[in-house]
């Protein structure tokens, strides 16, 4: 995984308070923004690190996708590193019902209010 610091401690972040839920009917998308180097086996192997329901996936239209949940991100060529490029990106997370709907955006990651909109989750769609 290419992503050094956004992506664990947002994983890091929703992973504890799933983990505090204590629950088996939610599952963690990770969905990467750099699908030429990430492949799904390894963005799941990292998720699963922070939540045991966790897969990782590429989408066949990242851009549409992303433009649909207003996520940013934007290739940023590296001068001088083996690296080659990195992915600047927003960093949010989306919830979605049992159905797939969408339900609400995190923007503001902290434990409190990742904990608040899990709890609104469940409560609003049991």
């Amino acid at each position: 995984l290419y992503c050094p610091d956004v992506c664990p401690t947002t994983l890091s972040l929703v992973g504890d308070e799933l983990n505090k839920l204590k629950r088996d009917d939610f599952e963690l998308l990770f969905i990467t923004l750099d699908p030429e180097r990430d492949t799904p086996e390894n963005l799941t192997l990292m998720a699963k690190n922070f939540y045991k329901d966790a897969d990782g996936l590429k989408m066949n239209d990242l851009p549409k996708v992303a433009k649909n949940y207003g996520v940013k991100y934007q290739k940023m060529h590296l001068k001088n590193s083996a690296m080659g490029y990195s992915v600047a990106h927003s960093s949010a997370i989306y919830l979605l019902d049992k159905d797939g709907n969408f339900y609400s955006e995190i923007s503001n990651l902290t434990n409190e209010n990742i904990r608040e909109n899990l709890l609104n989750l469940i409560k609003d769609r049991p």
